[in-house]
């Protein structure tokens, strides 16, 4: 029995004697993986570059959302794991460093670009005041001005209207409200 017990007892590795281990554990190798990781990934940074704060998106348009993840030296590394989420748009999320999408609702945004790097750091870099909406979305002013003339019994008739018209179209640009005041002219009375 003892000699089978050392046969499954050593390798060229480890060797147990009395229960404590001879040569490398396997929580040295770990240990040794995760300071290389912690060399090269320690020290990184996320960088949002598109879009920038403040930035202006045009609803149901595809936009450019770019991040890179950036070693201690400066050097821009590969690392395409990257992840958006909206504080606005519960239900937007890309995923990518860099990708185009149209999907982002009407609203100004948080976006968030968070990266879980592989020796377990997590990056976040937040761009504030990301304006989603139609390009044609706002309030319009200006002045209305109606002219018509035709024709009854042989005689001319003008019509004339003039006067402010505002107007409001909405957020996704898809409906305009609006009032206007006309001061109307006829047969020469206003």
């Amino acid at each position: 029995m003892i000699p089978l017990l050392l046969v499954f007892a050593c390798n060229e590795n480890e060797l147990i004697v009395d229960g404590s281990y001879e040569g490398s554990s396997p929580d040295d190798t770990a240990t040794d993986d995760q300071a290389a990781l912690d060399a090269e990934w320690d020290g990184a940074r996320l960088v949002v570059e598109a879009p920038i704060s403040g930035a202006f998106l045009p609803f149901e348009e595809s936009a450019e959302f770019r991040a890179v993840v950036y070693a201690a030296d400066g050097t821009a590394k590969d690392f395409p794991g990257i992840t958006w989420a909206s504080d606005v748009d519960e239900g937007w999320a890309l995923t990518g460093a860099s990708a185009s999408d149209a999907n982002l609702g009407v609203g100004t945004h948080a976006l968030t670009a968070e990266a879980l790097l592989p020796n377990g750091d997590r990056l976040a870099y937040t761009v504030g005041g990301v304006l989603v909406q139609s390009p044609y979305a706002g309030v319009y002013v200006g002045d209305l001005a109606v002219t018509a003339a035709g024709d009854y019994d042989g005689q001319t008739i003008s019509i004339g209207c003039s006067g402010s018209l505002t107007m409001v179209v909405d957020a996704e640009g898809d409906v305009a409200t609006g009032d206007a005041g006309c001061l109307l002219s006829l047969l020469g009375y206003d």
